[in-house]
């Protein structure tokens, strides 16, 4: 199926790529390795490559520079980043900069990079067919026209799951633009959450909803939960029976980042979950006398403050691509994350 397509992989540590060459002997596609972005660009000219994942850090021209330089000149090419935790924020920058169709984290699983690299054939494939099929139903009649109406929605698909991560690599990096150095140490329960936050979100990206009903994703939502936090108190009193609509592969996603980034609150004052349904479908996760931390910013905002600002912000950008509505109230001592969804 891939012997026909070439993939090249770019970093500047030998030792990475001879890892590459081995693990990824056996595949069907053609391997090309270049141990710095010049040779890089040295490849793309003398061969047709279809996919790229490269390094962000290295000599005389990085990741970024590189990946422009495809973007300009073999707009075709599907682009990945191969990055470590300390790169994070030029990966944000990159993303914000370039069509980038997914990132693989340092270190990296073989049999995860296999997998992404496939989907990332597999969608140069789909925008090859596409601009085969658009040449040839353009002369068609109406019912080819739909074919073609249904391939431009995979596309639109995949253009507004990148917008979605663009969307929260901006809001990633507009936290702390201003901080001084006194400040990053006073939020450093968020900077340090950052990476895993992204790496969960990102993984995530998805713009499909499907209909579940009320009981069913109730169980499901309870599951996870009680997977990503086991001590989690669930409240498992069924709900009145409904269709819901829903992105669930980003709930789960959302839920999992607050779970992170209040990770310390929960240990210490408990995760309590409630579902309901009257109007619309709807979730609460609550923890309870909640202890505030008192040290602030010249802003007035406590580390608290900071994250529920955060994932709000986080969210709502998500919301208009995948309406998925949260509130967070912190009220006394309690603080509540409210998920609805409006039920068909």
């Amino acid at each position: 199926m891939y012997e026909n397509y070439s993939v090249l992989f770019v970093d500047d540590e030998i030792n990475i790529l001879s890892s590459l060459r081995r693990g990824l002997l056996e595949e069907e596609y053609n391997c090309h390795f270049a141990e710095s972005a010049m040779r890089a660009i040295d490849i793309l000219e003398q061969k047709t490559i279809h996919v790229i994942i490269t390094d962000m850090r290295m000599p005389e021209m990085n990741g970024l520079e590189l990946l422009k330089h495809v973007e300009a000149n073999y707009p075709s090419v599907i682009k990945l980043v191969l990055s470590g935790y300390t790169q994070l924020t030029q990966v944000l920058a990159t993303i914000n900069q370039v069509d980038i169709f997914n990132f693989v984290t340092k270190p990296w699983s073989l049999e995860e990079l296999i997998v992404i690299i496939q989907k990332a054939l597999d969608h140069y494939i789909l925008q090859e067919e596409n601009a085969k099929y658009k040449a040839l139903l353009e002369t068609k009649n109406q019912s080819y026209q739909n074919i073609l109406k249904r391939i431009d929605e995979v596309v639109d698909h995949a253009k507004k799951s990148t917008e979605m991560l663009r969307a929260i690599s901006n809001e990633m990096l507009k936290f702390g633009k201003d901080f001084t150095p006194l400040d990053r140490t006073i939020y450093h329960s968020i900077f340090s959450k950052q990476y895993e936050i992204y790496n969960t979100l990102s993984k995530a990206v998805t713009l499909d909803r499907k209909a579940y009903g009320s009981s069913q994703l109730q169980l499901q939502l309870t599951e996870f939960i009680q997977k990503q936090f086991p001590n989690a108190i669930i409240d498992n009193r069924l709900v009145s029976e409904s269709t819901v609509m829903v992105n669930l592969q980003m709930l789960d996603a959302i839920i999992s980042s607050i779970i992170i980034l209040f990770q310390e609150e929960f240990t210490q004052n408990g995760l309590y979950v409630n579902f309901g349904s009257t109007s619309k479908f709807s979730i609460s996760i609550i923890s309870k006398n909640v202890a505030v931390e008192s040290t602030k910013r010249n802003n007035g905002m406590t580390v608290f403050d900071a994250k529920i600002a955060y994932i709000q912000n986080i969210v709502t950008k998500i919301y208009d691509l995948c309406f998925i509505t949260l509130q967070i109230l912190s009220k006394g001592d309690n603080l509540v994350f409210g998920f609805s969804f409006e039920e068909q």
